[in-house]
């Protein structure tokens, strides 16, 4: 059996609200009845729950996989937050002994508790503001924090400042001029250094002080960070280190056991079975395409990164972006290892990026690719708290099914959509921001979409491109490719809870997807390679037991 859960998180740093997803999930058929897949997963959710009790064993087509690599995975897919801190500090204590070897005072660098507090305060105080209607401590949660390492964050960054972007321009190290030329153009850091230098002049004159622009702040250390890793040697588990390790900064080794007891207090029970579900998948389909000879070696694996994200490492749209923001994958290491699994796959279908092949795909995909849109109104029968972020209790999506069958037996009698979608559909709308300057959240309207592009469909859904293959399939996919006009479908079993669905209308996207274009042909090859890989993938786990004992 395939166990499917995960979590994605909620961006507090940006102060931004989004919502996170979690759950097993099977590809049914529309409209299937799904009584035999809850049937699955309630089991499942009871075992998550024995296993937060006892040492959980993980095996894959029978043999036993090692504790310590699902610890290290642990770490990546809940974990970000830490390890991204952990790669900071160590890169802040070489650069603080680089300086005091140069004679600054180390004195300089220290930050005081009350410093932090106040910080913590006024990020509290900033958010009430915007979100009155929500318990910080909520957010805190869904985001993967702990108080604790909320508060870690604020000190390792006002440290950061007292490193590389003192008050004082003039103090600045010769590692933040470097990164704001390398990224800015030597003539951008010229000039903004010469103006940060005048105002610092103006303020040693008259005792004014003005404060830094927030967002000059936010940009350079993004800048700074963006040097220092690529001037390191930055290693994670998909770049081979040991076993034991799960980051390597330069001479640095970090091991596991030293990062999962600052976030195993916190993991939740499904958190584990899910990760327990990713490295059990990544073993299966690692050793299937090892056996066709086809898995890349780390040679092949950089070369095919290269080659795919090199032309974006200094865009706006950087490969963190694409992996981190648009896929939604959990960590950088964790959409490495999907892609070399992918690439990987890509050579066993690589007689198949032909014009034919490529062109009969585009006709699936013109309506995706060609920004066609669906209007479909979509009953949620929740499992699913938005504001912690996780499910609403041990046996909630048992309890949607079962009102899910209820719902789905009145839509078959007859009665009015419309009314059942007031009485049991779950979605909520983000939270007003009390910030005129915000962009308004898209409001899912209790289901009522509106007419939606694939995309923005399945973030409405709580679907993403990682936990649509953790899963096996997409309700967005279903939505968008399978069902008519009039159409209506369901219990369809996804990441908030079971979704009831009828299709109000179509818009139809470009009439032809003409792969004579090249960047047309690479948008199908992409989505072509996309589906075929699902596809496969679910081949191979059909006959790879993943168990849990």
């Amino acid at each position: 059996m395939h166990l499917r859960k995960l979590s994605l998180t909620l961006g507090l740093a940006a102060l931004a609200f989004h919502f996170g997803q979690a759950q097993e999930v099977q590809p049914p058929a529309a409209g299937q009845d799904l009584k035999t897949v809850a049937e699955k997963l309630a089991s499942i959710e009871k075992r998550a729950g024995e296993v937060a009790f006892q040492e959980p064993k993980l095996f894959v087509a029978g043999k036993q996989v090692d504790k310590g690599l699902i610890d290290r995975q642990l770490v990546y897919i809940y974990g970000r937050q830490v390890m991204e801190l952990l790669k900071l500090r160590i890169l802040l204590e070489e650069e603080i002994a680089r300086q005091i070897a140069g004679g600054a005072d180390a004195s300089r660098f220290g930050v005081l508790d009350a410093e932090v507090e106040a910080k913590v305060e006024e990020t509290r105080k900033q958010f009430k503001e915007q979100y009155p209607d929500l318990k910080f401590e909520d957010v805190l949660q869904a985001q993967g924090h702990t108080p604790l390492s909320f508060r870690l964050n604020f000190e390792a960054t006002l440290k950061f400042d007292k490193v590389f972007l003192p008050d004082n321009p003039n103090e600045w190290p010769e590692v933040t001029k470097a990164a704001i030329e390398t990224q800015g153009g030597a003539e951008f850091a010229s000039k903004m250094l010469d103006s940060l230098k005048e105002a610092w002049n103006k303020q040693t004159e008259t005792g004014e002080a003005t404060p830094p622009n927030p967002l000059y702040q936010r940009i350079m250390r993004q800048w700074v960070v963006k040097s220092l890793v690529d001037t390191s040697e930055v290693k994670t588990p998909i770049d081979g280190i040991a076993p034991e390790a799960c980051l390597q900064v330069n001479e640095r080794i970090i091991r596991t056991d030293e990062v999962l007891p600052m976030i195993e207090p916190f993991i939740k029970s499904y958190e584990r079975v899910q990760t327990m579900k990713w490295v059990g998948m990544v073993e299966a389909l690692t050793a299937a395409l090892q056996a066709q000879g086809k898995y890349l070696t780390q040679e092949q694996y950089l070369a095919a990164w290269k080659e795919k994200y090199g032309q974006y490492e200094n865009t706006p749209f950087s490969p963190e972006v694409i992996a981190l923001a648009f896929k939604k994958f959990p960590s950088m290491d964790v959409y490495r290892t999907y892609f070399r699994l992918q690439e990987s796959y890509r050579q066993i279908i690589a007689g198949e990026f032909d014009d034919a092949h490529l062109q009969a795909h585009a006709e699936y995909a013109k309506d995706f690719l060609g920004d066609g849109k669906v209007d479909a109104e979509v009953i949620l029968v929740s499992a699913w708290n938005f504001y912690a972020n996780a499910p609403a209790g041990p046996d909630a999506f048992e309890k949607a099914r079962v009102r899910a069958d209820e719902c789905w037996r009145r839509v078959q009698a007859g009665e009015d959509f419309e009314k059942l979608l007031d009485e049991y559909s779950g979605f909520i709308d983000p939270p007003k921001q009390q910030n005129p300057q915000a962009p308004p959240a898209p409001e899912p309207k209790k289901g009522r979409f509106g007419p939606q592009g694939k995309n923005p469909l399945k973030n409405f859904l709580g679907e993403t491109e990682f936990n649509s293959f953790l899963n096996g399939y997409s309700v967005g996919d279903v939505i968008f490719h399978e069902l008519e006009k009039s159409e209506v479908a369901g219990p369809m079993l996804g990441p908030y809870g079971y979704y009831i669905v009828k299709v109000m209308g179509r818009q139809p996207g470009f009439k032809a997807l003409e792969i004579s274009d090249p960047s047309k042909k690479e948008l199908v090859s992409q989505d072509y390679l996309n589906k075929r890989f699902l596809d496969w993938s679910n081949e191979v786990l059909e006959k790879t037991p993943i168990e849990i004992r």
